[in-house]
C-alpha cells in the first residue's frame, strides 16, 4: 500500500511540475508578445511625436523668416534710416549663415539642389512719360500764334521733357522766301495776312500735339514733342507740300500771290540744349535757302541732308 501511495504521489509531483513549466512558458510567451506589441506602439507614438515636433519646428522657421522680412521692409521704408558699418556686416553674416543652413537642410532631401544664389536682377524702371504743357502766352498780335518769347519758353519745356523721358523731339523752321520784297510790295498789313494764311495752312498739315509759333516776321517754328527723326521729317515734308500746293491771296477773290518758303528740320535729342537745337535748325534752313525755293533740309546732329526740293 505504501508503494502504491508513493507511486501516486510521484505521479502528482510530476504533473505539478509539468503544469508549472507550462504556466511559466505561457506567461513568458504572453509577456514577450505583450512586450513586442508595446514596443511597436511606443515606437509609433514616439515617431508621431517626432513628426509633429519637426512640423512645428518647420512652421516656426517659416514664421520667423516671414517676420524678419516684414521688419526689414519696414526699416527700408523708414525715412532717415541707415545702417552703421558693423550693423551691415552683421546682417550680411546672418544672411549668409541662414542661406547656408537652409541649403544644407534642402540638400538632405534633394542632393541635386544648387545652393548658389541666383543673381538678383533689379526690375527695369518704368519709362518716364513724355509730358509737356505748352505755354501759349504771349501771343503774336498779327496772327494770334505764340510769339518768340513763348517759343523760347516752350522749347525749354520740350528739351526738359526730352531729358527726363530720354526721348527725342523735333524742331522745324519755316522762312518765307523773299519776304522783304513781299512786304515792300504789299505793305505790312497785307504781308501779315499772308503770314496768317500760311500759319493756317501749316497748322492743318501738322499733328494736333505740335505747336506752331511765330518766330519772327518772316519765320514760323513748329515744335514736335516725342517725335523720332523719321516722323519729324515726314511732318516737315507734309508742311512743305501744303504750302507749295496752296494758292495765296490777300483777299478771297483777289489775285494769286506767288509765295514759297524754305524749311530746316532738326531732331532735339535728350542731351541737347535749346540754343544747339535752334542753331542746327537754322543751319539746315540756310542750306535750303541757298538751294532755292520750297527746299527741305534736315540736320541729324552730324550732317545736313537734302530731303525735298521744288
Amino acid at each position: 500500500m505504501n508503494a502504491s501511495i508513493s507511486s501516486e504521489l510521484g505521479n502528482i509531483s510530476s504533473s505539478f511540475w509539468i503544469m508549472v513549466l507550462l504556466a511559466v512558458a505561457i506567461a513568458a510567451g504572453t509577456g514577450f508578445a505583450a512586450g513586442i506589441f508595446y514596443a511597436r506602439w511606443s515606437d509609433k507614438r514616439s515617431f508621431s511625436k517626432a513628426r509633429a515636433g519637426v512640423a512645428q519646428l518647420f512652421q516656426t522657421v517659416i514664421s520667423t523668416i516671414d517676420t524678419a522680412q516684414e521688419v526689414c521692409r519696414l526699416l527700408e521704408k523708414c525715412p532717415g534710416t541707415f545702417l552703421k558699418p558693423n550693423q551691415t556686416e552683421q546682417l550680411v553674416q546672418k544672411r549668409n549663415g541662414l542661406l547656408e543652413a537652409i541649403s544644407g537642410l534642402v540638400r538632405r532631401h534633394d542632393p541635386s539642389y544648387d545652393a548658389t544664389p541666383s543673381p538678383v536682377v533689379a526690375p527695369s524702371p518704368e519709362p518716364t512719360p513724355f509730358n509737356v504743357e505748352w505755354t501759349i502766352e504771349p501771343t503774336d498780335p498779327a496772327t494770334g500764334l505764340p510769339g518768340r518769347q513763348a517759343f523760347d519758353e516752350n522749347l525749354a519745356l520740350l528739351m526738359n521733357a526730352g531729358q527726363e523721358s530720354e526721348r527725342t523731339s523735333g524742331l522745324l523752321l519755316i522762312k518765307i522766301d523773299k519776304f522783304e520784297n513781299l512786304r515792300s510790295r504789299l505793305g505790312v498789313g497785307d504781308s501779315d495776312k499772308l503770314v496768317k494764311k500760311m500759319m493756317a495752312v501749316v497748322c492743318r498739315s501738322v499733328r494736333d500735339e505740335d505747336l506752331v509759333c511765330r518766330y519772327s516776321a518772316d519765320m514760323l517754328a513748329i515744335l514736335m514733342p516725342d517725335t523720332d527723326p523719321e516722323t519729324g521729317r515726314s511732318v516737315a515734308g507734309a508742311a512743305r507740300d501744303s504750302i507749295r500746293a496752296y494758292h495765296f491771296r490777300v483777299e478771297e477773290h483777289g489775285p494769286e500771290i506767288f509765295v514759297t518758303a524754305s524749311f530746316g528740320y532738326t531732331a532735339c535729342r535728350p542731351l541737347d540744349n535749346p540754343d544747339l537745337a535752334v542753331n542746327r535748325g537754322a543751319d539746315a534752313l540756310s542750306k535750303s535757302q541757298q538751294r532755292g525755293r520750297n527746299q527741305l533740309h534736315a540736320h541729324d546732329g552730324q550732317s545736313i541732308k537734302h530731303c525735298l526740293a521744288g
